[in-house]
Formats: C-alpha cells, structure tokens, sequence
C-alpha cells in the first residue's frame, strides 16, 4: 500500500479503520529522499501505532522517525504517551533506506514490545486497557507542517 504525506500537510491519504487486539506488524520502504531541514528538526514524525485506550493522545504506542542532520540519515524512535504525556527515545538508525524494514508492536499484560529493522526495544506498559485497539498511520510533524512530499510503501 502506498502511503503519502503531501507538502504542506500533516495527514497521510490512507486512513483505514484496521483495528488489532496486540499486535500491528509489517513491512516499510521510505520511497524517495525523506531528508529535511525544518525549523524543529527534533520533531518526531510519527510512522505506525496503535492505541492502547480510547483516544490514542492519552495511551499509546508508536515507532516515529526524523531526519537527523547531525547523522545525516534517518532516526527512529519510539513514541510513548501515558497518561497523556509523551515520552520520545532514539531507537536506531536506518542505513540503507533502500530496503523494506520490518516492523512490530505487541502490547503485552505489562510491557509493549517494538521491532524495527534489527532493533528491539522493550517499554514498561502501566496501562490495563483490554479493548481492540486501532492502528496509527503515519503522520509528519506535531505543529509543522510537511516541507516535502514523503511516500512510503507499507505492507500490514
């Protein structure tokens, strides 16, 4: 499926209502040059997610990306909210953005588990949401707005 950010928007032209009870996995290619050079580099584009309450802003899980300057490539992350506040770490680099990278979220009892590429990471999960939960799709920027076009190709 392909899935575009346009210029001067937030929103991808995909939103379907695929909703999961643990797990979202698949496969992403970042088609064509995702560099940039805004004014709040450090912001964190969001890529895939789930929810893990009934409005994803007060709980949920999400791996993000942005384009790092000092590094030249791009840097995903991990994205957290609990309880309404966010939490951002590093989680990798990508290398070669030339190849798909597979990636997973699974919401356990008590943890929420993240695989991107060759990179695991593990996240303390404080929540006891039990409902299905609904996927995440990417999204560029919190107040930014896309400077540029960004396609990927993602595979569910």
């Amino acid at each position: 499926m392909i899935i575009r950010i346009k210029k001067d928007k937030h929103r991808c032209n995909k939103i379907i209502p695929i909703i999961k009870l643990n797990t979202v996995e698949g496969y992403v290619l970042f088609d064509d040059n995702f560099e940039y050079n805004i004014l709040k580099q450090e912001d964190t584009n969001k890529l895939v997610g789930l929810s893990d309450s009934y409005f994803h802003h007060i709980n949920s899980i999400r791996i993000g990306w942005r384009w790092s300057l000092k590094e030249n490539k791009i840097e995903i992350m991990s994205i957290l909210y609990r309880d309404s506040k966010r939490y951002i770490e590093h989680f990798c680099f990508i290398d070669d953005v030339e190849m798909y990278f597979k990636f997973k979220i699974l919401v356990t009892k008590n943890t929420y588990e993240l695989e991107f590429g060759e990179c695991n990471k593990t996240i303390i999960r404080e929540n006891n949401w039990f409902l299905p939960r609904y996927v995440l799709f990417p999204y560029f920027g919190g107040t930014t707005l896309a400077p540029k076009d960004f396609i990927f190709n993602m595979e569910f």
